[in-house]
Formats: structure tokens, sequence, C-alpha cells
């Protein structure tokens, strides 16, 4: 069952507090990598090379949320991409 079919399981609720949760979790996330890795200068250059950094960053953080997410409902099932 996929992540999609997990959700239409449970109370709207959760859904809305699901996606709360990972727009604050992207925040932190995404704060931690700048400051980690001391690569804002880099992520500007890349933004002008017509690479839009931060759209790939989001893209890797949301893939690893919706499949922990989908981990947790249901550990047997491997992640399926929602569409």
């Amino acid at each position: 069952m996929n992540i999609e079919e997990q959700l239409k399981k449970l109370p709207p609720e959760f859904t809305v507090e699901m996606e709360n949760q990972k727009q604050e979790r992207w925040i932190d996330v995404y704060n931690y990598i700048i400051d980690y890795f001391d690569i804002g200068k880099d992520i500007v250059e890349l933004n002008e090379n017509g690479f839009d950094f931060v759209d790939f960053m989001k893209k890797i953080h949301d893939f690893g949320f919706y499949g922990g997410v989908n981990f947790a409902l249901d550990p047997q099932s491997p992640y399926e991409k929602v569409t």
C-alpha cells in the first residue's frame, strides 16, 4: 500500500499536522546543512548558474520525510512515490 492509500485511512487532521511538521523540519534541515557544510556562498553561485539548490534539497528532504512516514505507518510496505 502506498503512502497516499495509508493516509486516506487516517483522520484528515493527521495529514494536516504531518504537512505542518514536514515544513517545520525542512527549515531546520536546510539551515543545518547550510551551516554544517558552510555552503551559503556556494548556493548563491549555483543559483546564479541556473541550478536551484534549494529545490534540489527540498525534493531530497520530502522523499526522505514521506519514506519515514510510510515506514512508520507500515514497516512491511516499501516506499512508493506519491503521484
